[in-house]
């Protein structure tokens, strides 16, 4: 894994399957030192994470026990909300005739079809008829 990033880097790591203690906590693992420096530059980047360092820090990390690289917070001291990710509503659409026929009931529906500018030439058309009618001969 290379650091592609010249200034430090985070690792999340997410899981529904903590152990009970450390439900309701956050786990924060400092592995600033786990890196070896590359042969070969990447422009500004010269470290990268080795196979043998990812299998330390996740030895640590699973350790779960608060030593010099590893603390253990409450949510609540980084102001975390629990969020609720709602699903999107499901609904049965079916084309049938008596679907339909409430579909044709509806003001709404009735009113896309009918096109607005030919509504309101019509509207302009009945006012002038309706004033016309009105004007002494």
């Amino acid at each position: 894994m290379i650091l592609s990033r010249g200034i430090a880097t985070y690792i999340w790591v997410l899981s529904n399957r903590k152990k009970t203690e450390l439900v309701g906590k956050v786990q924060l693992l400092n592995a600033t030192g786990l890196w070896t420096a590359m042969r070969k530059s990447l422009g500004d980047k010269r470290r990268e994470i080795s196979d043998a360092q990812i299998k330390e820090i996740v030895d640590i990390y699973l350790g779960n026990h608060e030593n010099g690289r590893v603390k253990v917070f409450d949510t609540t001291d980084f102001g975390y909300r629990k969020i609720t990710v709602e699903r999107p509503l499901r609904l049965n659409f079916q084309a049938s005739e008596e679907r339909l026929g409430r579909l044709h009931e509806q003001t709404a529906f009735v009113a896309l079809a009918q096109s607005k500018k030919k509504m309101r030439l019509h509207k302009q058309r009945k006012l002038r008829l309706a004033v016309s009618s009105r004007k002494p001969s």
